[in-house]
């Protein structure tokens, strides 16, 4: 993509990433095309309609609203960057969350925020019980577990866990066949029950 149409999508997606209000749907799949071909309408409006869903994927990776932000733009970015890769235009939606989300785990991985994202999630006094409390907790500690996945399958348990794709869809946006995705997740899931276990065990043991 040339770079001009590039940097008006960069224009375009901090107003739209800010304001996080849904456009109403135009044809995306016709749009790609001509996105990929520079055309900078249609890369606005690939990006005005893509931003605010790759905003709430970020959102859910990251609690501190401004490393979220900053994953949105960075993704965005990415995925003009990277449209040129995607074979289906149809699937551009979950091909964006792919996007967003490897973003996010990325930004996780190099924050060096993490006791402040943890204060953000426990929004409650310290000690509090109740189901918000405890699903806050379960949350930050699964997605504390997937920073440690391979990326692919990170990715795969994100889009199928977190974001709820069928597994065709998730196959659709990774381009990969279905079976290869199953794998992914199984081996994610394995990998995450076994930290989880194994960060459980010293205080059960006595």
């Amino acid at each position: 993509m040339p770079y001009s149409a590039t940097f008006v999508g960069v224009q375009a997606l901090s107003a739209a990433v800010v304001a996080s209000r849904p456009m109403a749907d135009p044809d995306l799949a016709a749009l790609v095309p001509r996105a990929r071909a520079g055309d900078a309408q249609a890369v606005r409006m690939v990006v005005r309609v893509l931003a605010p869903e790759v905003l709430r994927t970020c959102r859910r990776v990251l609690a501190n609203a401004t490393e979220a932000e900053d994953a949105a733009q960075e993704s965005l970015i990415t995925l003009m960057k990277d449209l040129r890769l995607l074979q289906d235009p149809a699937a551009v939606v979950p091909f964006a969350n792919r996007v967003a989300s490897r973003t996010a785990l990325r930004l996780r991985k190099r924050s060096q925020s993490r006791n402040a994202r943890d204060a953000q999630w426990a929004d409650q006094p310290r000690g509090a019980s109740g189901p918000n409390a405890e699903h806050r907790r379960m949350v930050e500690q699964v997605m504390g577990v997937m920073e440690d996945l391979p990326e692919n399958q990170a990715e795969a348990l994100m889009l199928r866990y977190v974001l709820g794709y069928e597994l065709a869809e998730i196959a659709q946006a990774m381009q990969v066949p279905v079976n290869t995705v199953r794998s992914r997740i199984r081996l994610a899931r394995s990998a995450v029950a076994k930290s989880l276990q194994a960060r459980q065990s010293p205080g059960e043991s006595s």
